[in-house]
């Protein structure tokens, strides 16, 4: 039926002149024409392109239009080339189209029985005017007499002049629809007719506002449709279903039926056996020709064939349902028009696919047969397509698909890291990714394609994508049908990255960037703004740290909030010696105002730029595994000798410190700061005169070096010197605020010189630099009690414990005190209690056992304690020290003496069994060996006296 001739005719003249827009082609005239008839409808366009470059010409050197045989005709009119004063008239000169069927999307099964006219018309060159006219006449013998048409999308150029025309006879009850983005049309009335027209130049190009939904698509239309209402189209739909949706009785499909009644014995677990089979037993192929496009394939077939597109899946599942006395009706829905679907006409054709809604139990579910993976009913979520069509014979209109939020997550990532060994060193990493949903379907159909023998290859590569600084060793895929949880996980090693503000911890962002909702006055400028909806992440990190998490902060940056639409969440802290990170983001509703969209864009920016840090305060200890390690790489540079004597001086091997800075110096023989550290390693093994030598040069060439004053102070302190101790730590202290080490050392010499006040502001401002120190707290219970104070430590202590109540060293000296201020039943019980939680562990028994030794307190239960940590523990010489103290505090100094010695001869240097057993002997009388002993260790610390918690015996 093609239009009149007419309606069909191009009118050039003025077109021609449009003006070249910069483009590959121009655009010139659009002419789009649509008749309605009680046979049908036709569509007319005719168009004229000036083709302005090679690329242009290479877009337009083939003409392609194509129909559907089942339900329409085309009509070429016109196919001609102007090239100034001269027509060239393609199909007057004897060239014909040539007829293709080409199943375009054959690799996604579909077969639609589209043909496709195309020519490529000779002689084309760039500069030409290609003019093109076609009229395509459709009747589907589905819809009978109803016409419909979507007349659209209209696209044009800035200068291209744009003719519409629609017309249908009065009798005829077309509605029609334009997009908001089009001009007014005109309506007339003639000759018993309705005609519909625009003639219009150069429309503006419009911009989509940014960040809308898909209801303001700013495309232009207009849609016609001859259908009242939306329940027209489904009684029109109605008997195509109740026809299809049958079962022959005694056949294959009956006999499935039966084994499913068999094997459940409720609705639910019967529907979602029928679901199953007709998701997993029969694959998806659409089925287009013949009238397919809109009538489904019955029940049998589709079973028979073991294929079906959803026309035939919704039918077979609804003949299975209906079957099973289970109430269930096909529904019409569109997949990518659903948004503001309530506000368009009623068409058949927004409808691109069927599924079945079903009531059980006084619940709606919505069953898809053409989807793989959903495990039953219960694992059935509002499909995403806003509106359905319930087809039933009457009252259907359509119905709202509210989805909710999102109750789990759909992706979870849990990482675990073991740092225990040192910051320094390669740490294990454990990964799991737990997937939920219709992601982690379609990741099993990924990782099902993966050859096993590349599936390892494949695993790691992805995880070195996600974790550049791991080293995947383990990987592996599980995937639990019963749950529907894929789950990925991968057990590596890690390099973490200990920057200066910390290591930064993994899955804690939240937020975005980049969300920029500006829009331009005009159409959609003040749109609500589209979120991604339902959505649910998560994850967890935890890090387990050196030394227990001592000293060790986290950035705070909890979160508990909700900000355009999408919930919050995130926690970080210390536990039990381990960073713990949870961090989630949920969507809560579909889309937001513009308003609100613009001030969360901001504040989403502000927190992705959140980032979390792990750090160590800048003062981290080495754990011993770090130093070992670091002292087994063998030195080839200036550098790595030096970084190596430090780790000696650190550990007290002081010869071997020597060595490197020595090795460091024959190499960079002005190198000062390897003189000064050379200078202090000397003086701290008591080479007193070769200290000061080093010290003295180093010290003239740079008097701001701060470790030549530790190295000063360390040499008189060595020398008795505790006046010239504290001005050389001060100048240091004077060099670095924060100079831990020489606030330690001048608070220790303080105390030895009776000048408590001093010694404690040093001990506070460390405890103010690092709360909760345990070095810092425990030196100032010392020179509390070393001042005859034990009330006031006791009260120290007592504020310590309720920042940390855990703490079990804390508890420990708290019990010390006590005995010390001779509240012995408390103390007592405080022993004992700490004694059940320490069971056989030697550092806490050896801690329990020199605490009460040191208060002289049950000191044959101290001496039950050491025995059981040597038990524990037998190569310990800290606590055979301990034991030996118990001797001294017990009086019995020859089994001092003998424990003391037997330490010794372990570890020659080990200033506080010498310090002991340097007391031991003058107490049994051996005055020269005794003095010899006290000088030995004081030479080694020369502030051993105040382990002892009591002023020494001899000067």
């Amino acid at each position: 039926m093609p239009l009149p001739p007419a309606e069909a005719t191009i009118k050039t003249g003025k077109k021609t002149a449009a003006p070249a827009t910069g483009l590959p082609a121009t655009l010139i005239s659009l002419d789009m024409q649509a008749r309605f008839t009680a046979e049908g409808s036709a569509r007319y366009a005719a168009s004229s392109v000036r083709i302005e470059t090679p690329q242009g010409l290479a877009a337009l050197g083939t003409v392609s239009i194509p129909w559907s045989p089942d339900t329409s005709s085309l009509t070429v009119h016109r196919l001609a080339i102007r090239r100034g004063a001269e027509t060239i008239d393609i199909l007057a000169n004897g060239q014909t189209f040539t007829v293709l069927r080409r199943e375009n999307n054959l690799e996604a099964a579909m077969l639609d029985g589209v043909l496709t006219a195309t020519i490529q018309p000779e002689g084309l060159q760039v500069g030409d005017i290609l003019d093109f006219a076609v009229t395509i006449t459709t009747r589907d013998p589905v819809l009978k007499d109803h016409n419909e048409l979507f007349l659209g999308p209209i696209v044009t150029g800035p200068a291209t002049r744009l003719t519409l025309r629609a017309s249908w006879a009065d009798n005829r009850p077309v509605r029609w629809r334009k997009s908001a983005t089009l001009p007014d049309l005109r309506v007339t009335k003639t000759r018993g007719e309705t005609i519909l027209s625009l003639d219009v130049t150069g429309l503006p190009e419009i911009a989509y506002p940014k960040g809308a939904p898909g209801r303001f698509n700013p495309l232009r239309f207009v849609e016609f449709s001859d259908f009242a209402q939306w329940g027209d189209i489904a009684a029109l739909m109605m008997p195509l279903y109740k026809e299809a949706a049958t079962i022959p009785s005694r056949s294959p499909l009956a006999a499935e039926v039966e084994k499913i009644r068999a094997a459940h014995s409720d609705p639910a677990g019967r529907a979602g056996a029928a679901l199953k089979l007709v998701q997993d037993r029969v694959r998806y192929v659409y089925q287009g020709m013949n009238s397919g496009n809109l009538v489904p394939a019955d029940a049998a077939t589709s079973w028979g064939r073991r294929f079906a597109d959803c026309k035939g899946k919704t039918a077979l599942l609804l003949a299975m349902l209906h079957a099973l006395e289970i109430d269930a009706e096909p529904a019409l829905v569109s997949t990518n028009l659903g948004d503001g679907l309530d506000a368009r006409l009623p068409l058949v054709g927004l409808f691109d696919h069927i599924l079945v809604r079903a009531q059980i139990a006084g619940k709606t579910y919505w069953m898809d047969g053409t989807r793989t993976g959903d495990r039953g009913l219960q694992s059935l979520s509002v499909p995403p397509f806003q509106w359905a069509l319930p087809v039933r014979a009457d009252d259907s209109r359509l119905e709202r698909l509210d989805q909710m939020p999102l109750s789990e997550p759909t992706e979870h990532t849990e990482i675990r890291v073991n740092a225990t060994r040192g910051i320094s060193l390669p740490a294990p990493f454990e990964v799991d990714q737990i997937v939920r949903g219709d992601q982690a379907v379609a990741l099993k159909a990924q990782l099902d394609t993966i050859a096993p023998s590349e599936r390892e290859k494949t695993l790691k590569a992805y995880w070195t994508k996600q974790y550049s600084f791991v080293t995947p060793e383990l990987v592996d895929w599980t995937f639990d049908t019963a749950t529907g949880v894929l789950q990925l996980t991968m057990d590596g090693t890690a390099d973490l990255d200990w920057t200066s503000s910390g290591y930064e911890l993994d899955g804690a962002g939240l937020g975005w960037s980049g969300s920029d909702y500006a829009r331009d006055p005009g159409y959609g400028a003040d749109a609500p703004v589209r979120l991604s909806f339902p959505q649910y992440t998560s994850s967890r990190e935890t890090i387990r740290l050196p030394w227990n998490g001592k000293g060790f902060t986290v950035t705070d940056a909890d979160i508990d909030k909700t900000v355009g639409g999408f919930a919050f969440h995130r926690k970080v802290g210390i536990v039990d010696g381990a960073v713990v990170m949870e961090a989630s983001s949920r969507s809560l509703q579909p889309e937001i105002p513009l308003a609100e969209a613009l001030i969360a864009a901001k504040e989403w920016e502000a927190m992705s730029k959140v980032r979390l840090f792990v750090n160590t305060a800048g003062h981290y200890t080495r754990t011993p595994e770090e130093t070992a390690a670091m002292i087994a790489r063998k030195p080839e540079t200036a550098q790595d000798f030096f970084r190596r004597g430090n780790l000696f001086l650190d550990q007290g091997d002081y010869p071997a410190a020597v060595a490197d800075f020595s090795a460091v110096l024959e190499k960079t023989p002005d190198d000062n700061n390897a003189l000064a550290h050379r200078g202090m390693s000397l003086a701290m093994d008591g080479k007193l005169d070769a200290a000061q030598a080093d010290l003295d040069k180093a010290g003239a060439k740079d008097a701001s070096n701060f470790v030549v004053q530790h190295g000063r102070a360390a040499l008189a302190a060595r020398r008795g010197d505790f006046p010239s101790a504290i001005a050389s730590l001060s100048r240091a202290i004077d060099l670095r605020k924060d100079n831990r080490y020489a606030l330690f050392q001048r608070s220790s010499a303080y105390a030895l010189l009776g000048e408590t006040e001093k010694a404690l502001a040093d001990i506070d401002q460390l405890l103010t630099l690092s709360p909760g120190a345990g070095d810092s707290i425990s030196r100032k219970i010392t020179i509390l009690s070393w001042a005859g104070r034990p009330e006031e430590a006791l009260a120290f202590m007592d504020t310590q414990r309720k920042a940390d109540p855990d703490n079990v060293a804390l508890r420990i000296d708290h019990a010390m005190l006590l005995a010390r201020n001779e509240r012995s039943a408390e103390a007592r019980d405080a022993f004992a209690a700490l004694r059940v939680k320490a069971g056989n562990r030697a550092g806490e028994r050896n801690s329990l056992c020199w605490s009460a030794a040191l208060a002289g307190f049950d000191l044959d239960q101290a001496d039950a304690d050491c025995t059981a940590a040597i038990k524990a523990a037998p190569d310990s010489s800290a606590i055979a020290d301990s034991h030996a103290y118990v001797a001294l505090r017990q009086g019995n100094n020859a089994l001092a003496i003998s424990r003391y010695s037997a330490v010794l001869a372990r570890q020659p240097r080990l200033a506080p069994s010498l310090y002991g057993r340097g007391l031991a002997k003058m107490r049994n009388g051996d005055t020269a060996g005794g003095t010899a002993d006290l000088g030995a260790a004081r030479m080694i610390d020369p502030y051993v006296a105040l382990t002892f918690l009591e002023k020494p015996e001899t000067p």
